[in-house]
């Protein structure tokens, strides 16, 4: 017996030591903090960053990325607001040091009975030193970080101080930062005058603000605000009639629209800002190059698809850019969903180009002396290990260098590759703009490295605008909020990339692939002329069709974000469709006149699809035979001279 109660008072003493050591450290690192943290000022504002307001190109407003507005104290928010917040997330805020431990096992207990996490077990002021100082990921040493950090607030601000913080920081779904951000996104009023309905809501998001925001999950945002509700009942906040009525009022409310559209291309605004602009505090003001027509035929032609022949495959993604051929960005689609996805395809992905990287190789070819018209051997090639088939393992024999590229023929793209060199190519590819790894390999004749349909599209608008080099952009002019100017485009370096002949030969090829080859579904009804190329990659992971009229580039994509197939899908089926139908709603009702739109600069301008004949080395007439890059070909005999690589078993 003696022994047991020795055990156990060496247990009490050992359990009264750690606590009492526990409480030091806790006490020493609460009021250290407490002396380093900023002026209640300095944490009343969560903004990260200044506002950039976008416009389109006609001066209306898009959208804007940031907050612009001023932040609220608990005296001017709406009583009901507060109440809605404090019965769901801080029952006892007012009466707690800043740690609350009766709260935290009330919300679990209270979570356990429901079967979901409706209550929140952190004090508010727990949340406030989370969301001022602390990583957001969940984490035990983040929690332990968080303790004295609410401690030390407590200490040194006062209650409606920490409140009015959490009101300013907390973040509530679809860009919005603070509640009157979020007031006025969902409600389009200030959060000094939301209703008791309105309130529930608001506070319902703070649990999982992406999860049930009103733009994404409206049902699940209306669920949540009468959970918030009923708290307010038990916590004797309102009245039950007063929350019935809130409850109809919330059961009556409609979607709201989203306020700005194209927000993949916003996004991606704020990434060109010039980098002496740059500050974290600033607003702006931004004029873009932004059409609607073309967004919206974009987003269009993308729904029109994958309701139709692509209903079968929800997890595939597209994305569509829109271009001017002098490199202004038009029209953006970053994805088929921006509310459950805002990783930009269109800008930020980079997926394996295919055969649409097959024109600059051809291009290649042209600047080693080749023409249109030049004849190539399409059959059974290999260059050490490698042996690329054809598509549906059709080879055609002699074919000219047009026809190649408009059946998109794999094994003249390897032999290409062999004589052109692979270093050339890569070269070429760079003064295309061209900016990502290009393994040094023959494969990449097949496009076998990752390209993104902004840069896809920008290497096109080479061959619209008669051979020069193309930088993407989409800001025009930018102003601060009370109007001043603060920087225009300047007037871009024109460079070369490619003689304007490569240009026009490569346009009538690509003219070709769209009339005679893979791409036939591109081709415009109004009969204008289009230009462009299929890709489709390894296994049909990714399809492509890049193309361009006389004054618009555009390029689709259709791939899945986790590496699949698409089920035998090819550039020429679906991508060009959404190709097709982007340009078709584009034009529409604009007449087509033959005439290609001004490019940079307009002397240099070729109509789309014109035929342009290479000049021969000799009598073409006298001699009986045509020459091309590969050597000349006896027609009479069909012999093939000077070309040692067409001299393998596999002709």
């Amino acid at each position: 017996m003696a022994v047991i109660w020795r055990l156990w008072r060496a247990v009490r003493v050992a359990t009264v030591s750690a606590a009492a050591v526990t409480l030091t450290v806790v006490a020493t690192a609460t009021f250290s903090l407490m002396a380093q943290l900023p002026d209640a000022e300095a944490l009343m504002d969560g903004r990260e960053t200044g506002a950039v307001t976008v416009l389109d190109q006609d001066g209306l407003l898009l959208g804007v990325r940031g907050q612009r507005f001023e932040p609220i104290s608990t005296a001017e928010a709406s009583p009901s607001l507060l109440e809605a917040i404090l019965s769901i997330e801080d029952r006892r805020f007012y009466l707690h040091p800043g740690l609350d431990p009766i709260g935290t096992l009330r919300a679990l207990y209270v979570n356990y009975r429901i079967g979901s996490n409706v209550q929140g077990g952190s004090s508010i002021s727990q949340q406030v030193a989370k969301l001022a100082f602390l990583n957001p990921k969940k984490t035990y040493e983040r929690k332990l970080r968080e303790l004295p950090l609410a401690l030390a607030l407590d200490l040194r601000f006062s209650k409606d101080q920490i409140l009015s913080m959490y009101l300013n920081r907390a973040y509530l779904g679809a860009s919005a930062f603070g509640f009157e951000a979020a007031a006025q996104r969902y409600f389009q009023k200030s959060a000094k005058a939301v209703d008791v309905a309105e309130s529930a809501l608001l506070a319902g998001l703070l649990r999982a603000p992406s999860r049930w925001s009103p733009e994404r999950d409206f049902a699940g945002a209306q669920a949540r605000g009468r959970l918030v509700l009923d708290a307010m009942v038990d916590n004797w906040a309102i009245s039950q009639a007063e929350a019935d009525a809130a409850r109809n009022k919330l059961d009556r409310m409609v979607p709201l629209e989203k306020p700005e559209i194209a927000p993949f291309f916003l996004d991606w605004v704020v990434t060109q800002i010039p980098e002496e602009l740059v500050a974290p505090d600033a607003d702006y003001v931004v004029r873009t190059t932004f059409e609607r027509p073309a967004q919206s035929a974009s987003e269009k032609a993308i729904a029109t698809v994958f309701s139709g022949s692509l209903a079968n495959m929800p997890d595939a993604e597209a994305s569509v850019v829109v271009m001017s051929p002098d490199g202004a960005v038009r029209a953006m689609v970053g994805g088929r969903d921006y509310s459950s996805s805002q990783f930009n395809r269109a800008a930020q992905a980079k997926r394996q180009f295919g055969s649409a990287f097959k024109p600059f190789l051809f291009t290649a070819a042209l600047e080693a002396g080749m023409g249109p018209s030049a004849w190539v051997n399409d059959s059974r090639y290999r260059i050490g290990r490698w042996s690329p088939r054809n598509y549906g393992g059709t080879y055609r024999g002699w074919v000219t260098l047009e026809t190649a590229l408009a059946k998109s023929s794999n094994s003249v793209a390897a032999r290409l590759i062999a004589q052109v060199g692979v270093k050339r190519t890569i070269a070429l590819a760079r003064r295309f703009g061209f900016q990502g790894e290009i393994p040094p390999y023959p494969a990449i004749s097949l496009g076998t490295f990752g390209v993104s349909p902004v840069e896809a599209a920008a290497a096109y608008a080479v061959f619209a605008n008669g051979g020069y080099k193309v930088t993407p952009y989409t800001i025009l002019e930018i102003q601060d909020p009370v109007g001043s100017t603060l920087w225009t485009r300047p007037r871009p370096n024109v460079e070369r990339a490619i003689r304007p002949s490569h240009a026009g030969w490569m346009t009538t090829m690509l003219g070709a692939v769209v009339t005679d080859g893979t791409g036939r579904r591109a081709q415009l009804p109004d009969g204008r002329p289009v230009a462009g190329k299929t890709g489709t990659t390894q296994n049909s992971r990714d399809a492509w069709f890049a193309g361009f009229t006389g004054d618009r580039v555009a390029v689709a994509w259709i791939g899945k974000d986790v590496s699949g197939d698409l089920n035998g899908m090819t550039g020429g089926r679906e991508p060009a469709e959404i190709w097709r139908l982007t340009m078709e709603e584009l034009h529409g009702g604009q007449t087509y006149t033959g005439l290609p739109a001004k490019a940079i600069p307009a002397s240099n301008n070729r109509p789309i699809a014109t035929r342009a004949q290479p000049q021969p080395r000799y009598d073409l007439k006298r001699k009986n035979r045509q020459t091309g890059w590969f050597g000349s070909r006896d027609r009479s005999n069909n012999r093939q001279r000077n070309d040692p690589l067409t001299r393998s078993s596999d002709r």
